[in-house]
């Protein structure tokens, strides 16, 4: 064999040795990968979402807004804070909210944010905001799964005060009305 065609033999032995390193990198990291999203939390109850922010939230002399985004299964796939804003109250856009729920494909969502005078207790602009985030997730087809207010170590979830639920029978009441 040619001296020039036993160096291409060597090239091609020595490319296919680096795809093959390569290729295992990869394999490895898929499977690290699948390893970690098996590792995040399901989020059964609010009680569950308290313990997964574990973050003191409601002892923060700012208002804070966290969004979770979450996959049909109710595991997370990312969260974040969003905004920080006052003592007494945060600027909160619903666009914003939804953004990287789009961009991660996040068919579920789950806000929680604090009040620094360490009641859980919703205002009416928490109501309305959250009206607001339910019917923009309804048209992006992302359910708003709940929002949670955190005041001092307690917290309140407006799903379970049944005022999302309440939405939903009165959406549904409406199509149907629509229908007939």
């Amino acid at each position: 064999m040619s001296k020039s065609k036993a160096s291409q033999t060597e090239n091609i032995g020595e490319k296919a040795r680096k795809i093959r390193k390569k290729m295992i990198r990869l394999a490895m990291r898929a499977e690290q990968l699948t390893e970690e999203y098996r590792s995040l939390p399901i989020l059964h109850s609010t009680e569950d979402v308290a313990l997964f922010l574990n973050v003191n939230l409601g002892l923060r002399d700012r208002e804070q807004w966290w969004v979770i985004l979450m996959d049909t299964s109710a595991r997370v796939i990312d969260f974040y804070k969003l905004y920080e804003g006052t003592v007494a109250e945060i600027a909160v856009r619903p666009a914003e909210v939804f953004m990287e729920a789009v961009r991660q494909n996040a068919p579920m969502v789950m806000v929680v944010h604090n009040h620094t005078s360490l009641q859980p207790f919703p205002s009416q602009s928490d109501v309305d905001l959250t009206r607001k985030l339910f019917d923009v997730g309804k048209m992006l087809g992302i359910v708003l799964v709940d929002h949670i207010i955190v005041g001092g170590t307690s917290f309140m979830s407006l799903n379970d005060l049944k005022v999302l639920e309440e939405w939903e029978d009165r959406d549904i009441e409406t199509s149907v009305k629509l229908c007939d």
